[in-house]
């Protein structure tokens, strides 16, 4: 149905068809839709963090150590294909009482020095000197996502310790979920009805069971939560 219009004051004719006014109606109501949607997540992310700030985070680490557990002398790396190395001669000592940071803009090579670090990569110059001795853990912004869904927290815990698991060590266990704030019926919960914060705290949890010597952070707190953040910054 075409309808017409006319604004006798100013002489303008006005032509609106019912499909333009469907088509307005349904973009407004998409839009309103939209709005309450992110409104709606917004909430869920608030509550999430404040529930996980009341929690509390214990990070447990594997104590001093004679040799360094890490030292990078004079290395270069490039990888192949590349113009021009993305380092050279890069000098850094990880000892027991380290606290370091690596600033920089992206690709200028922090996750590769941390992945040479880490022995996954070699260097194309220099030495990597790791401590046989020294256990070294990494925590990026992903690792929430990497616990197994279908587990509960204390089956996770189980799964990553390479010791034998007896009954004392379980009780271990659920002591130390509990003092990451993940405590009681939560430890029996499987990991896919668990927040997001939760998970990052399972994680966060079986790092700290292993009592690492280093403990190498890729971006973490992209996914941690207020109080998570703080303990780290503690230690």
């Amino acid at each position: 149905m075409l309808g017409t219009l006319r604004a006798a004051d100013s002489g303008l004719g006005l032509c609106v068809t019912d499909t333009d006014v469907s088509k307005q109606r349904k973009m407004k109501e998409d839009q309103v839709a939209k709005l309450l949607q992110e409104e709606a997540d917004d909430q869920e992310e608030n509550a999430d963090l404040q529930e996980d700030y009341e929690q509390r985070l214990t990070i447990h680490c594997g104590g001093k150590l004679d040799v360094p557990p890490i030292k990078v002398s004079d290395v270069s790396f490039g990888y192949p294909g590349m113009a021009k190395p993305l380092f050279q001669h890069a000098e850094v000592c990880v000892d027991s009482g380290s606290r370091l940071v690596l600033l920089g803009e992206n690709g200028r090579g922090k996750t590769t020095l941390v992945k040479l670090m880490l022995g996954e990569l070699d260097p194309t110059a220099g030495v990597v000197h790791r401590n046989a001795g020294a256990r070294v853990a990494l925590v990026n912004q992903h690792h929430g996502d990497q616990i197994d869904l279908d587990m509960t927290a204390l089956d996770y815990l189980c799964s990553q310790h390479k010791g034998e698991i007896s009954r004392e060590i379980v009780e271990q266990m659920r002591a130390h979920l509990n003092s990451c704030g993940i405590d009681g019926e939560l430890q029996i919960v499987r990991g896919r009805a668990m927040s997001g914060g939760q998970r990052s705290r399972l994680a966060m949890a079986a790092v700290s069971f292993a009592r690492p010597h280093v403990l190498i952070l890729d971006e973490p707190t992209n996914n941690l939560d207020v109080e998570s953040v703080e303990a780290l910054a503690d230690r």
